[in-house]
């Protein structure tokens, strides 16, 4: 045995040095560019954070990018990603979200450095695009 004395244990946050020049930098880089085009801003620590101090430990803002009228979730491919998933748990996370604080749920889909195609979709629920469209009687 030595007689050396052992280093504590510490967190692995602080053992670590953090990559925030990766995929986070690059992920809120998209959330405030696409705040500003929605006419919004990014919702900080969206997915760490409780919603309110009020409510229990595990509730979340549930989205990414709040609107006058919108609750947007964000999602990113990487310019090598070819594709995007759509789980059911981020339409509930945002709808969830949405519906605490009275606003319309949406979802952005980003491709980085997309080809032929637009970079940004916005994803509504049908029953929003209809009264966009002017296609629902009030």
């Amino acid at each position: 045995m030595s007689d050396e004395p052992r280093p504590k244990p510490s967190p692995k946050w602080l053992r670590e040095a953090q990559d925030y020049s990766g995929k986070a930098k690059r992920s809120k880089k998209h959330e405030v560019r696409v705040a500003k085009a929605l006419g919004g801003s990014r919702l900080a620590a969206s997915g760490a954070k409780r919603f309110s101090k009020w409510l229990p430990t595990g509730v979340t803002a549930g989205a990414d990018v709040g609107t006058p009228t919108l609750h947007v979730e964000h999602k990113r491919a990487e310019r090598d990603t070819g594709s995007i998933g759509v789980k059911r748990e981020w339409l509930l996370k945002v709808t969830e979200g949405a519906d605490r604080v009275m606003k319309t749920p949406a979802m952005v889909l980003t491709f980085e450095e997309a080809k032929g195609i637009e970079q940004d979709w916005l994803l509504v629920p049908l029953s929003v695009a209809r009264r966009l469209l002017g296609l629902e009687i009030e």
